[in-house]
């Protein structure tokens, strides 16, 4: 960066999280995706968050927010019902803003889950 220049800032992939198998999908609740609070933690997510799901059934995306769940819950709720059904495959992203300043120590967190919602592993990024 030279002299006078502004820090610059850059939206990168902030976690991961694959094969989150739908536990429920409720059309009688506010949207959103609700995800137990370990899994939450794990991803370091927090309650409104923006994700970015993607169905790997259907291939379809949405961006919605993410709502404090029940252990091992993922659901899709309220407009997103119709997005995925119970049993669907989801791949969830997040991002953050980071800077050059922080872009050497930053980690992304890669979390793949069983059948059952449990992180199985978390891959190198």
């Amino acid at each position: 960066m030279m002299e006078g220049d502004t820090a610059l800032e850059r939206c990168i992939r902030k976690s991961t999280i694959g094969n989150a198998i739908v536990t429920r999908s409720d059309p009688y609740q506010p949207t959103g995706c609700a995800l137990s609070r370990s899994l939450m933690v794990a991803a370091d997510l927090i309650e409104g968050e923006q994700i970015h799901l993607l169905n790997q059934q259907t291939r379809a995306s949405v961006v919605t927010h993410v709502i404090e769940g029940d252990p091992g819950e993922v659901a899709v709720l309220g407009e997103l019902a119709g997005f995925a059904a119970v049993g669907d495959s989801l791949s969830m992203e997040s991002y953050a803003w980071v800077s050059d300043d922080e872009w050497d120590v930053f980690q992304p967190r890669n979390l793949h889950l069983d059948t059952t919602n449990g992180v199985v592993e978390t891959p190198v990024s």
